[in-house]
């Protein structure tokens, strides 16, 4: 209410975007306040961005790539907008948008295919990673996150033998790669339940 009360003065974006912090369970009072913050400030890439991430994470990802459409025609080349937007294709399933998305930011430079394969990963896009990250663990067999992201890859696709080989290359090259303790520790995980 406090949050509520300061917001009817209209003060800033940055205090609509204060509905962040409310709990999950007001998520529906949240998005009534951030779209109140939206109709004052439209323009608001921040306000934009946050009802977004509203929309996702109830899982309308197409309205939430909508929106996000809108923001990066009118402000083309905004590095938060592009990096949401790709997020939300991908949740979408749609690999090929996402790539195309997150390329407008730096090309199809080596930086971008290894963000765009986590992008994949996180988005459960295993394949599409996998077929990121091959030519780039190719070109770069000593680096071990990418032979760790490969493995993700690989054990996403449920391909655990592979997996583990490449989890085994990442650990000869870096003994605590983090990457690799995380699938593992999860892998263990999934084993140990039932």
């Amino acid at each position: 209410k406090a949050i509520w009360g300061a917001l009817q003065g209209g003060l800033s974006p940055s205090l609509y975007a204060l509905v962040n912090v409310l709990p999950a369970d007001q998520s529906q009072q949240a998005l009534a306040i951030l779209r109140e913050g939206r109709g004052k400030y439209p323009t608001s890439l921040e306000l934009i961005i946050l009802e977004a991430d509203f929309l996702s994470q109830s899982g309308d990802n197409a309205g939430a790539e909508a929106l996000l459409i809108q923001a990066h025609t009118a402000t083309p080349g905004t590095p938060d907008v592009i990096n949401a937007l790709a997020v939300a294709q991908a949740k979408q399933g749609k690999t090929a948008e996402a790539q195309a998305t997150f390329q407008s930011l730096g090309g199809d430079s080596e930086t971008v295919q290894r963000n765009l394969a986590q992008l994949y990963l996180q988005t459960g896009a295993n394949q599409a990673a996998l077929d990121l990250l091959t030519p780039l663990t190719q070109a770069q067999p000593n680096d071990a996150e990418l032979k760790a992201l490969y493995g993700v890859a690989l054990q996403g696709l449920g391909r655990n033998d592979e997996a583990n080989a490449a989890f085994d290359q990442a650990l000869a090259l870096e003994p605590n790669q983090p990457i690799v303790q995380s699938a593992r520790a999860q892998q263990n995980n999934a084993v140990a339940s039932p």
